[in-house]
């Protein structure tokens, strides 16, 4: 049997939201966390489209999936063009307009997003800020689909388009048709290329836990945790273990998801802890609630045998996990 230390833990979905930044409305903390070019019309507000296009030449993966958020602080319309390798061109479009329905018309804002010839609309009435003010965007291009989610306070699904697998984007461009354009902020672009979580078989675990090997193992709950509710969000009230993987540990799922719960199955790693040449101190890998991977920054440090500290810096949250003797 391998070698397992194992650690469960109630701890929050992390998703990330489009708000990733040092100071407030960072519009290049992307391209500064990950290594792409700056957007060029760029203020310390963020990117003002009236003022023009403003554009970053990125090397985004070699794979074409990729996950871009960002929010749109102060007005309905902006226009998102993905230049790919080849020059072909997704474009995506939101504009505010009056939206008829049975009796009489309602605010809102209609979506259109086009691949070649392929186009795809729709009109957005619920959740979401009809005069623009501080809407959520996620754009996620995964196993040949483009899909499209956004909201004021949390993503809901807009619209999916089937996007071809070979698209490679190399130029990001936001701009807007029309002279009030929009202040596009919090941006983060994420390449995509993990596939889908491994399984740890659960009632091994389980098992382990009556004998842990190591002065770390053992149950763990939530202490206390700080987020920042603009930039991430709870996927619901989960149960983890990590598992020993010589000095890296497996962080993986139990139970208790809320968002995408017949994604995650029990015993799926939800994330990674890699040893850095400091005792105590990891480098993570976290897998969110669609099983999509995040890095950038995140670390975790056992403050002793009884606390572990996970950091998510680019989203000004932390949690700190309690050992206990609860079993699960």
């Amino acid at each position: 049997m391998t070698r397992y230390a194992v650690m469960i833990a109630a701890v929050c979905s992390v998703m990330i939201q489009p708000a990733i930044a040092v100071t407030p409305h960072n519009a290049l903390r992307c391209n500064a966390a990950c290594g792409y070019d700056s957007f060029t019309n760029a203020t310390a507000r963020g990117l003002e489209t009236a003022h023009g296009p403003c554009e970053a030449t990125t090397n985004i993966t070699d794979k074409g999936v990729f996950r871009l958020t960002f929010r749109n602080r102060n007005h309905t319309d902006w226009r998102l063009r993905l230049i790919g390798a080849v020059g072909d061109t997704l474009t995506l479009n939101v504009t505010g307009a009056e939206i008829p329905n049975a009796f009489s018309s309602q605010r809102g804002l209609k979506l259109d997003a086009t691949y070649f010839e392929n186009s795809h609309n729709t009109d957005i009435l619920s959740a979401i800020s009809a005069s623009g003010e501080g809407n959520a965007w996620n754009v996620t291009h995964s196993n040949g689909t483009l899909t499209i989610s956004g909201g004021r306070s949390d993503y809901e699904q807009r619209l999916t388009m089937p996007l071809s697998t070979d698209f490679l984007p190399r130029r990001i461009i936001f701009d807007c048709q029309h002279t009030k354009g929009a202040l596009i902020t919090d941006i983060l672009l994420l390449p995509l290329s993990s596939p889908r979580p491994k399984a740890h078989d659960i009632t091994e675990l389980r098992q382990y836990l009556r004998q842990p090997l190591q002065r770390r193992e053992g149950y763990w709950q939530i202490l206390d945790s700080e987020f920042d509710e603009t930039l991430i969000r709870t996927g619901g009230d989960y149960r983890l273990a990590l598992i020993a993987d010589g000095d890296d540990f497996d962080i993986v799922y139990i139970e208790g998801a809320r968002v995408n719960p017949g994604y995650w199955q029990a015993g799926m790693i939800k994330g990674h802890l890699a040893s850095t040449p400091f005792d105590g101190i990891y480098d993570v890998t976290w897998y969110d609630a669609e099983g999509l991977p995040m890095s950038y920054g995140l670390k975790a440090q056992f403050e002793s045998d009884a606390t572990l500290s996970v950091q998510f810096p680019y989203q000004a949250s932390r949690i700190r996990l309690q050992r206990c003797t609860a079993e699960y």
